[in-house]
């Protein structure tokens, strides 16, 4: 039962280091386009 609990731990904090890391390559990309992040979007001056 302990292995079935880790292996949903591990798998769920890989899923949410995953968001994590992929939500700050985007707003790196944004910053580098001029762009602000805004709710998860990247908004671009006009």
């Amino acid at each position: 039962m302990f292995r079935l609990f880790r292996l949903v731990l591990f798998v769920t904090l890989a899923f949410v280091a995953g968001i994590v890391w992929e939500r700050a390559q985007e707003s790196e990309r944004c910053a580098a386009r001029a762009g602000i992040m805004e709710d998860g979007l990247c908004l671009q001056p006009r």
